[in-house]
């Protein structure tokens, strides 16, 4: 439910400097050419809800702990396979399979989720349109030239900033684990190995799913 919640917030959030899309949703529409619009849209974009929210903290750390159990069961699945103690007729073998089987589908959507958030907070090319409009502006417009670049260098600074975030987790540190890409790999290599070790034991011949 926290998941789902931060992406409502953040369509909600992404229409906002878009004049058409804030009219569709109802939502008040400025633009990023006053230092007060850009302080609000900051204060907007970090969610001050989640600072107070302990339903957010919760929802993060049951997602870490679903990707560990995931990856847990799945990597044993894989040692049971590969060794060749894995069998089809067994019932403990078949609830393992089932139980990690069930874990990645459910996995899955949270790292749609987190996916889908992440790209909605992708605020980059709107902060370049903006100031590619205030540099036309200043040009065409001089009388305000002074409130202007001092838009236009805060908006540089919330380029450097957005940048500084994204490189260290910032904004998406609730979500390091769903969308590291090392786990995100390693977690589709070994379901597509187990899966297309285990159809080889029920069809009869190797399917490589993994190079998929």
């Amino acid at each position: 439910d926290a998941f789902r919640r931060r992406l409502l917030y953040a369509k909600y959030f992404s229409k906002l400097t878009s004049s058409r899309r804030a009219r569709k949703a109802r939502l008040p529409h400025f633009r990023l050419n006053k230092v007060n619009h850009i302080r609000v849209w900051l204060e907007l974009r970090a969610d001050p809800r989640e600072a107070h929210n302990s339903t957010y903290r919760f929802g993060d750390a049951a997602a870490n702990v679903l990707v560990m159990a995931t990856l847990s069961s799945v990597t044993f699945l894989c040692l049971r396979m590969f060794s060749g103690a894995w069998s089809a007729a067994r019932i403990d073998d078949l609830m393992l399979a089932v139980s990690a089987t069930c874990l990645s589908m459910f996995m899955y959507q949270f790292i749609q989720l987190a996916t889908k958030t992440k790209k909605k907070y992708d605020s980059t090319k709107i902060l370049y349109t903006e100031q590619l409009n205030l540099y036309i502006k200043i040009f065409s417009n001089p009388t305000n030239k002074e409130e202007l670049v001092a838009c236009n260098n805060m908006l540089k600074i919330c380029l450097k900033l957005i940048k500084e975030m994204e490189s260290s987790k910032g904004k998406d540190k609730y979500k390091v684990l769903l969308l590291n890409p090392l786990i995100y790999n390693l977690l589709r290599v070994t379901i597509l190995s187990a899966l297309g070790t285990m159809s080889s034991d029920i069809l009869g011949f190797k399917i490589r799913l993994w190079k998929l």
